[in-house]
């Protein structure tokens, strides 16, 4: 992911060379020109695996990218608020997301989170240390 003020891009590697890129204000696989967005599949070659993540909020057939673009496909506008909304949906996020930002250098926002971790390992209670 690079990025700079209303511009980005997503590269996409094979090994040896870009495999896909997106390009910020521009046609890209079903994104409006106003985001570009990119999980750990490579949905732009409906990539199948996509669809087996079972990190999901509601699991194994429901992938979080058609989630999050059916939450910014419908808004009028991209707001800072419109983007936490959409990354803290219980169908977007990860079950072990750990950090989540919306950082925009123009515009001073920097909008950090520590969700709760619904997939992480739980300390032992303080019941097991008493005496």
């Amino acid at each position: 992911v690079i990025s700079g003020v209303k511009k980005g891009t997503i590269l996409a590697r094979n090994p040896d060379d870009v495999a896909y890129q997106m390009t910020l204000g521009k046609e890209n696989y079903q994104c409006r020109d106003d985001y570009i967005i990119i999980t750990n599949f490579d949905f732009f070659y409906h990539d199948i695996r996509e669809w087996f993540d079972p990190t999901g909020g509601k699991g194994i057939g429901h992938p979080r990218r058609i989630a999050a673009q059916k939450l910014l496909n419908a808004s009028s506008s991209l707001t800072p608020e419109v983007l936490m909304s959409t990354i803290s949906e219980m169908e977007v996020m990860a079950k072990d997301t750990i950090f989540q930002a919306i950082i925009n250098v123009e515009k001073g926002i920097w909008q950090v989170g520590k969700p709760a971790c619904t997939d992480c390992p739980k300390p032992p209670s303080a019941q097991a240390f008493l005496v």
